[in-house]
C-alpha cells in the first residue's frame, strides 16, 4: 500500500494507466496503439470481437466479385439497373414491347408486338375449305379466315336460297 506507481524498465503503471517508453497505451479512456500495428490478433468469432485484416480481406474478396447481367442482343429482353436504398444494385429484367421468338436459320420466327396488338410470322396460313383439318387449340390466322370468307362469298346465292 502507499504505492503511486510501479516502473519496470521502460514500463510504468500509475494512476494514468500503463505506459511503455513514455507512451500511454492503456488508460481509463481505453486502448491507444500509438500509431503502431496490432499483430497476432486472432480471428474474431463473436459479435463483440474485433475483426483483423485477414477477416476483412476475406469478406471483401467474397462479396466484391463482379456481377455481369446481360441479355441477348436480339432486343427481346430489357434490363434496367437501379440503385437500392443501401447503395447496392437492383436489376429489373423484362420483355420488350415487341419480341421475336425463334430466330435462326432452322426456325420460323414469330413476332408479338404489343404496340400494335399483332402476332406475325405464323405458318398456319392455309386452309382447305372443302376438307378442313382443324388443330385443336391453335388460333386461326387472317389468311385462313379470308379463305373461309371467300368460300362463303362464292356460295352466297346457294346459302341465301337454302336459308
Amino acid at each position: 500500500t502507499g504505492l503511486d506507481s510501479v516502473t519496470a524498465g521502460t514500463a510504468t503503471i500509475d494512476n494514468k494507466g500503463v505506459s511503455v517508453g513514455g507512451k500511454l497505451y492503456v488508460s481509463t479512456g481505453g486502448l491507444n496503439a500509438n500509431n503502431q500495428q496490432l499483430r497476432g490478433v486472432a480471428d474474431g468469432t463473436g459479435s463483440q470481437d474485433a475483426v483483423n485484416y485477414g477477416q476483412l480481406q476475406r469478406a471483401i474478396n467474397g462479396t466484391a466479385k463482379e456481377a455481369i447481367v446481360k441479355a441477348n442482343d436480339d432486343g427481346n429482353i430489357t434490363i434496367r439497373e437501379n440503385s437500392t436504398a443501401k447503395g447496392g444494385k437492383e436489376y429489373t429484367v423484362g420483355l420488350n414491347y415487341k419480341i421475336t421468338v425463334g430466330k435462326g436459320a432452322a426456325s420460323h420466327p414469330v413476332t408479338i408486338d404489343s404496340g400494335t396488338g399483332t402476332v406475325t410470322g405464323l405458318t398456319n396460313t392455309s386452309w382447305n375449305v372443302n376438307n378442313p383439318a382443324p388443330v385443336t387449340g391453335r388460333a386461326a390466322t387472317e389468311d385462313q379466315l379470308k379463305r373461309v370468307n371467300d368460300k362463303v362469298n362464292s356460295n352466297k346465292s346457294s346459302i341465301d336460297t337454302n336459308a
